[in-house]
């Protein structure tokens, strides 16, 4: 029987990121806790993404890897969010921010994606 996978990240204001990462078009959202702590999470959906399996949360974005490369989600006001590739770098299965920049390891190796200054 399948496992439920999901990459998760915490990102700015306690907000939860979370993708159901082994799917295709895979449902990727924005929780932010609600004003009453008794009440459901508010979710923002984000645009499907095909397997994506790491989530690096920073406070220029979310950067998701998935099955073709490397996201970076931007949040534009008041709700908003703007999606740019940043690398077409396959089966990316950890995203670390290192001495900020943002590096990426995959079966192949360790790679630099993209500089976070």
């Amino acid at each position: 029987e399948p496992l439920a996978r999901a990459a998760l990240a915490l990102w700015q204001n306690r907000r939860l990121v979370w993708a159901a990462s082994a799917d295709n078009q895979a449902r990727v959202a924005v929780f932010a806790p609600p004003p009453d702590v008794k009440q459901l999470w508010i979710e923002r959906r984000l645009s499907p993404l095909d397997e994506p399996r790491a989530i690096l949360a920073h406070p220029q974005g979310i950067f998701i890897a998935h099955a073709a490369g490397v996201a970076l989600e931007s949040p534009v006001a008041p709700n908003g969010w703007t999606r740019t590739t940043i690398s077409r770098l396959p089966r990316i299965i950890q995203l670390i921010n290192w001495h900020d920049n943002v590096i990426a390891v995959s079966p192949a190796g360790v790679h630099w994606i993209y500089p976070l200054r």
